[in-house]
């Protein structure tokens, strides 16, 4: 699974750094979990922060020394189902059902109104 109680571990959850008129821009960190589920792990970052109005989610990898997770692998939000799924970057398949995707940290952008 993928976030606070979905992804593996959020971290700052909550925590508002900016405010632009109406709108408000909350940082996370992310990591993915050991068990990518197929079809796409959890992540709701509406829950998280509290609003039920996300306009928009950004996900920002980072380059762990060791890890070679982001590197072989495209990631991308649903907001639709909430979910962030994950495919191989050489083939374009999903990542394959219980694959440990710990090593895969990300920088969330979430902006809401």
């Amino acid at each position: 699974m993928a976030a606070v109680t979905q992804v593996a571990q959020v971290a700052n959850a909550g925590r508002v750094t900016e405010v632009l008129g109406r709108q408000r821009r909350a940082f996370l960190k992310v990591t993915m979990s050991t068990s990518y589920a197929t079809g796409g792990d959890p992540f709701d970052p509406a829950a998280i922060i509290g609003t039920a109005a996300v306009r928009h989610v950004a996900l920002y990898p980072r380059f762990v020394a060791g890890a070679t997770g982001p590197l072989t692998r495209i990631f991308v939000y649903d907001p639709v189902n909430k979910k962030i799924f994950a495919w191989v970057a050489s083939t374009g398949a999903e990542v394959a059902n219980a694959t440990d995707l710990s090593g895969c940290v990300f920088d969330v952008e979430v902006v809401t109104d």
